[in-house]
């Protein structure tokens, strides 16, 4: 196969010794290309078949775990292994050597050939040596790399020949050389990047590869006890300082592995371990001074399974692409798995609420939360994956019109559908997406992807939004991103203090359709790199999660952080429901209900929108909230805003009715619709009297003259005049204001004096209304112009009680 393939590779062993026997099969990369399995060869894979039997967990089969898929104890064995587009150790181009040996006494051990090639793409690619102690180092690994991706990202792997070169068909990029060797290192920050243009094949420096001088060792276990080894597991190390290195387990378990000094994180590549039926979870830490014995890695036996298909809309097998799921509890746990030929797929997980998604070239599908509940359960998930039929094409600037490049974009549509994409070094980019069903568009937000706490990203997002339609490609974007200047730095913490890890941690800038986030820390910490604007923090991908986050809004300068933020997100314990309805009993969907509550000064609020029949359901814990329907919302379908309720709860479901009734608009119900309830049952923001965006304008006038109380509008504001043909041939002074309709509790008087400080009196000339749209009176008050002097003329409002 090439190196670009992805499939099953499909091993027949016959001729047992007898029916049921169980035997080992190891596969080798054969380093020196010699045909023979020979010290220095690389075990990449290693695991046992038992003649008649496969893998399952709660009743479904385990496709990861290697069985025999004939299922009959007949002394023959088909087994199928699953090379997905993520598998990179089985991908180096070269010999791969399998060998099949009893567990125990029989047959003696053989072995079949299997070789990888490298696909051609259209002649480009790179080339280049590795270095290490000044001498040319045969039978390196070279992976080729993203530039600037925090997660390390590999597309290509090979190895260095006898004279320690290299060349890699690679399609034109920006790639980042990484060399690995036993007895080096190589370091990730000062390693060069290589441009390949398109059919050419690039020339990249030396790739220099440091002596080590300390070395981790240990077993690589799995939790059971007593425990079993895991041979042919490829385990990666990388230093504080960006110091790197490989290694694999033996046909024992055992590993050894180059470290720098310092502290160093150690990670199982996890793209095998489901075969093993393993459970990738968060890394190791070792910081030691000096070289480590007895580091062993206990990895995760599986215990549950999440199952089903990846089809698209049509019903169409998606086969031999990367299923991921993932956990946002502790430990923080992966796992994987590739469809077969019919686009099933299985994920070996343990009990906890995974994130589940599928990747694939040509291919979108929706990620969601599966629970799984209990060990030994098998839960059932089918994700749809949606065909590519357009593109977002455009060009990354900064705030200063500097292209950057070399940085990951991402496409989402709020809905589980997420597309990836790397910026060329000019800041190019292209987008696969689709449109809406039947012709239709669909609404595709495009910002970048957002680094961690430990690798924050250099730029802020904007977010503008796109309308897809299937086969219509938009070119040219022009996307601005902001360079960062200052960062929030704080943990999300529940109830409890408990720190929340593995949560998405947002902050929404509220000038500039900008967005900023990361993932926490196991300890909750977050460091969310943002500019000088008011920014507004959530949490994303929580749902199922049973959480509440707080309304938190903060004002950041530029080059000065805010560290010691606590966010608080709350676990919930029951639920209101309950309907909004008219006067005659008709349920009014679209309405959104919500409730609020401050706990120690944080305010939290739950908010659903209602369906058929005015029902609505969310979710709350224990306390006293403020509860109503959108006052706006009821407006717009003619009704007038509902009073605040008020509700105690502990825990189960609080049963919450609104009743929605037709006539006259009151000052009351217009701070209903406009103020929050909190906001509502405060008279220093929304009273009468109160100035809440502080324009000069107090909310009895702003509700007066239809204007917006959160917002400075004062082109609403009375206007002055003059009109011909007043008395005695002078000319009106006039005032032309708004006025509602269909109001009550106001009266309106123009008010007229000779000078500011002087009485004031009512005007006694007419009224005209000038125009109407149901909503507001346009009203001319006239006044006799004083001759010689000055008029001074005022609107005034009175509240009726």
């Amino acid at each position: 196969m090439t190196n670009a393939s992805s499939g099953a590779i499909e091993l027949t062993v016959t001729n047992l010794n007898n029916p049921g026997q169980t035997v080992i099969v190891e596969k080798y990369f054969d380093a020196n290309a010699n045909g023979a399995i020979n010290t220095g060869d690389l075990l990449v894979q290693r695991f046992k078949v038992t003649d008649g039997q496969v893998a399952s967990i709660g009743g479904q089969r385990n496709l990861n775990v290697p069985g025999d898929e004939d299922r009959t104890a007949n002394s023959s064995i088909l087994t199928r292994l699953y090379l997905g587009p993520d598998e990179i150790v089985g991908r180096i181009d070269g010999l791969y050597i399998f060998r099949v040996s009893p567990d125990g006494a029989g047959f003696s051990p053989f072995t079949a050939n299997f070789t990888v090639t490298q696909a051609d793409h259209g002649g480009s690619g790179v080339s280049g040596k590795v270095m290490g102690s000044g001498v040319a180092q045969a039978g390196a690994v070279v992976l080729m790399t993203l530039p600037d991706d925090s997660d390390f990202n590999v597309v290509g792997i090979t190895m260095t020949n006898a004279s320690g070169n290299y060349s890699l068909k690679m399609p034109a990029k920006t790639y980042r050389p990484v060399a690995m060797k036993s007895g080096f290192l190589f370091n990730t920050s000062t390693g060069p990047s290589v441009t390949v243009s398109a059919g050419s094949v690039a020339s990249s420096p030396d790739a220099v590869l440091t002596a080590s001088s300390r070395t981790i060792a240990g077993a690589v276990r799995d939790d059971a006890v007593p425990h079993n080894a895991l041979p042919g597991v490829a385990i990666f190390a990388q230093s504080e300082s960006g110091m790197v290195s490989l290694a694999f387990s033996d046909a024992s378990g055992n590993y050894v592995l180059d470290a720098a000094t310092g502290e160093t994180g150690i990670e199982v590549v996890q793209e095998l371990l489901p075969a093993l039926g393993m459970v990738a979870a968060e890394g190791f830490q070792e910081s030691s001074a000096g070289s480590v014995t007895g580091f062993n890695l206990d990895l995760l036996k599986a215990t549950a399974l999440i199952y089903g298909t990846v089809r698209t809309p049509a019903g169409v097998a998606v086969p031999f692409i990367n299923v991921e799921g993932e956990t946002n509890g502790e430990p923080e746990m992966e796992s994987a798995g590739i469809p077969d030929a019919a686009g099933d797929y299985a994920l070996a997980v343990r009990p906890g609420v995974w994130w589940v998604h599928a990747v694939s070239p040509g291919y979108l599908a929706s990620g969601q939360y599966v629970t799984v509940s209990t060990a030994g359960s098998a839960v059932e998930h089918n994700l749809t994956a949606r065909p590519v039929t357009a593109h977002l094409r455009g060009q990354i600037k900064d705030n200063h019109d500097n292209p950057v490049g070399n940085i990951e974009i991402l496409a989402q549509d709020f809905a589980g559908a997420s597309t990836y994409g790397l910026a060329d070094p000019n800041g190019n980019f292209d987008l696969g997406v689709y449109g809406g069903p039947g012709g239709t568009s669909k609404a595709w937000t495009v910002q970048l992807s957002q680094g961690d706490s430990d690798d924050p990203v250099g730029f802020i997002s904007t977010q503008p939004q796109f309308q897809v339609v299937d086969g219509t490609d938009i070119n040219n974007i022009n996307y601005l991103a902001y360079a960062v200047t200052a960062h929030l730095r704080g943990h999300v913490l529940d109830e409890s203090n408990a720190p929340l890890g593995g949560i998405s941690i947002f902050a929404n800038g509220q000038t500039g359709n900008v967005l900023s986030g990361v993932n926490t820390e196991n300890d909750g910490g977050f460091d969310i790199p943002v500019f000088g604007n008011t920014w507004k923090l959530g949490l994303s991908n929580i749902t199922g999660m049973g959480l509440l986050p707080q309304e938190m809004t903060l004002n950041a300068a530029d080059n000065v952080d805010q560290n010691g933020i606590v966010f608080r997100a709350r676990h919930t314990t029951g639920t209101f429901s309950g309907t909004v309805k008219n006067s005659q009993g008709t349920g009014l969907s679209g309405i959104e209900v919500s409730a609020t509550v401050s706990v120690s000064g944080a305010v939290f609020v739950s908010a659903a929108t209602t369906v058929a029949g005015g029902v609505y359901s969310l979710p709350a814990f224990s306390g006293t909230w403020a509860i109503n329907a959108n006052g706006q919302h009821l407006q717009s379908q003619g009704y007038q805003p509902t009073t605040v309720q008020n509700v105690l709860i502990n825990s189960g479901n609080v049963t919450v009715n609104f009743v929605a009734t037709t006539g006259g608009q009151t000052f009351a119900s217009w701070k209903t619709a406009k103020f929050t309830p909190s906001e509502a049952a405060d008279p220093a923001q929304s009273g009468p009297l109160a100035d809440f965006d502080h324009d000069g304008i107090v909310n009895l006038m702003e509700y007066a003259l239809n204007l917006e109380p959160k917002f400075r509008d004062t082109g609403g504001l009375p206007v002055p005049g003059t009109l011909a043909g007043g008395p005695g041939g002078q000319p009106w002074a006039t005032l032309t204001f708004r006025r509602l309709t269909g109001q009550s509790g106001l009266a309106y008087n123009v008010q007229e004096s000779s000078g500011l400080f002087q009485p004031w009196t009512n005007v006694t000339a007419s009224y005209e209304v000038l125009s109407s749209d149901g909503t507001v009176d346009t009203v001319r008050a006239k006044a006799p112009a004083a001759a010689g002097g000055r008029n001074y003329l005022r609107l005034q409002v009175v509240q009726s009680p």
